[in-house]
């Protein structure tokens, strides 16, 4: 009897202090709504319906999220729209899953969306778009998933898509557009392009030299009808070029994984590269069979340490400029 009265308890527990809320969603104008909302709704976890923060006409209002920190899902779309003083997301670094879109328009002091660190899943479009100030992905490193279009617009002062390396399943299409200073696309190379049910589009990023990265490569053998490049800078400009570029890689990458060697394996605790000369490790990854990150080294070391590894099997990831090469590890008891 009494157990069963402690386990009642306990889901009355969990359910009063984990709740969804808003079924027809909520439009937040200014920040007094935002720093309400914990009052408001104390228990709430999730917000079911269409969410937009901020205002498509611009306003100034709103400065902080901080009041929306209890959030850790949304149920449909988040809009965060047209806030002319938001320059962080702090108060989203809970948030893990959004069933619909997300949508960042139109933010321009926003410099970075580094409160985005739990977020692994988007169930629909991913936008982000005229974010004057944004420099850098990286808030996005957990994201795996997206649903339909991946889409990067008129973002001036992002050099990179780094920080989407985790980004595997999904999109179903792909737009990348008028980005000033985008240099590097390395970021989309992880990418099933299996997963490309339409199409793939580059243009108008006046810095892009090189795009003819592993993802870009394979799609276009896939289906070069569905990848439209266009007005980026020489070397990028169109498929023919692309396609040059493409079978440069592809028989450098071939001898470099030739000369690569990783010893000894099986192995207790040290593991040593022997790279191709001159190439310089960026950044070495480990992942367990379930593709969880388990260990990770941002170093041009030789030998890396991992005694603090259970016996088994991992995937190691080795991180170049130009390539990823990946190799199975066994770890001995």
């Amino acid at each position: 009897m009494r157990k069963s009265a402690l386990l009642i308890f306990i889901l009355i527990h969990v359910s009063v202090y984990s709740q969804s809320c808003l079924p027809d969603g909520i439009h937040f104008q200014n920040q007094y709504q935002i720093d309400q909302f914990s009052q408001d709704y104390p228990y709430c976890t999730r917000i079911e319906g269409p969410v937009i923060i901020g205002d498509y006409s611009i306003t100034d209002s709103i400065s902080s999220l901080e009041g929306l920190s209890q959030l850790t899902s949304f149920g449909a779309q988040l809009a965060i729209v047209g806030n002319d003083n938001l320059m962080s997301l702090d108060g989203l670094e809970s948030v893990h899953t959004i069933d619909g879109a997300l949508y960042l328009w139109w933010n321009p002091r926003l410099t970075d969306i580094d409160a985005l660190q739990s977020l692994t899943t988007i169930g629909d479009y991913l936008a982000l778009n005229r974010i004057d100030n944004l420099i850098s992905l990286e808030g996005l490193s957990s994201l795996t998933s997206i649903g339909a279009l991946l889409g990067i617009y008129v973002n001036n002062s992002l050099t990179s898509l780094n920080g989407l390396e985790q980004l595997t399943s999904g999109p179903t299409d792909i737009r990348i557009g008028y980005n000033d200073n985008l240099a590097d696309i390395s970021g989309i190379n992880n990418i099933d392009p299996n997963s490309i049910s339409g199409s793939v589009k580059i243009f108008n990023n006046p810095a892009l030299s090189m795009c003819s990265n592993q993802f870009i490569c394979e799609f276009m053998s896939l289906s070069s009808d569905s990848l439209d490049v266009h007005d980026n800078s020489e070397g990028c400009n169109n498929l023919t070029e692309i396609e040059s570029n493409c079978d440069t890689l592809s028989v450098n990458n071939q001898e470099f994984e030739d000369e690569l060697v990783i010893f000894p394996n099986p192995t207790k605790r040290f593991l040593t590269f022997k790279t191709p000369q001159e190439s310089k490790v960026d950044e070495i990854i480990i992942y367990d069979m379930a593709g969880q990150v388990v260990m990770a080294f941002a170093s041009n070391a030789n030998t890396i340490d991992i005694s603090g590894l259970r016996h088994g099997v991992f995937i190691l990831e080795l991180i170049f400029e130009q390539t990823s090469p990946v190799r199975r590890v066994i770890v001995k008891d």
